[in-house]
């Protein structure tokens, strides 16, 4: 796989109409490295862990699944927070080490709330999803407060498509007024958005149908708020 070298964190906010965070170059080669052997371990395609849509929690229409990859919750396969265990769950800290300089400095109103409330989004779960050949995710919203997905693929990319829609148009959803905002797909590339903008990702066609594992893989944390017991 081609080594990419990644520069110094760079965030831009963007706030017309809508709040979005946009974060480039997240992850240090050291900390992609780390990934990638995890997300090998699970695209393992002699039999590989990953779930069908049905089993990932994944958004419904008239009780049909509206996405078409795989995937799975790490906190399901490992137990909870086992920062210990798995490098993805570990290196995703990162966020919380940063969170001044991306979350506390945009100035919409949404985000200047999470920031003087970091102890309300108590509880966060990361799912791993894997799109390859006419994988989609239709327009949907997270029962989350805060979603955030990193984006990340193998050099030289093996696909096209799988762009990411941000206020998709949902029937009926108060933001279709505003026009949709797509972002492009880059690798080590993270949004952050309120979990109620509906939000899709296109189809992606590979390159070459037979190498397998070159497809678009996301790291998505949902942050909430779960009541103390």
């Amino acid at each position: 796989m081609f080594k990419k070298f990644f520069t110094e964190i760079e965030v831009t906010n963007y706030n017309k109409n809508f709040p979005y965070i946009v974060v480039d170059n997240f992850y240090d080669n050291n900390q992609l490295d780390l990934i990638w052997k995890e997300l090998d371990f699970f695209l393992d395609f002699d039999g590989d862990k990953l779930q069908d849509p049905k089993d990932t929690g994944s958004a419904r229409e008239e009780g049909e699944v509206i996405k078409k990859n795989k995937g799975f919750f790490l906190d399901e396969f490992y137990g909870p927070r086992a920062y210990h265990v798995s490098n993805i769950l570990r290196c995703s800290r990162k966020l919380y080490n940063n969170w001044e300089k991306i979350i506390g400095k945009n100035p919409n109103w949404y985000f200047k709330m999470l920031n003087g409330n970091k102890d309300y989004l108590n509880r966060d779960t990361t799912l791993v999803s894997y799109y390859e050949d006419s994988d989609y995710y239709a327009s949907h919203t997270d029962t989350s407060v805060l979603t955030i997905v990193t984006w990340l693929y193998k050099e030289p990319k093996g696909f096209v498509g799988g762009d990411f829609i941000l206020n998709a148009k949902k029937d009926k959803h108060p933001l279709n007024e505003y026009e949709p905002q797509t972002i492009e797909i880059k690798n080590n590339r993270m949004v952050i958005f309120p979990s109620l903008i509906p939000h899709q990702v296109i189809p992606i066609q590979m390159k070459d149908k037979n190498k397998k594992g070159m497809g678009r893989y996301c790291l998505t944390n949902f942050l909430s708020n779960a009541d103390p017991k």
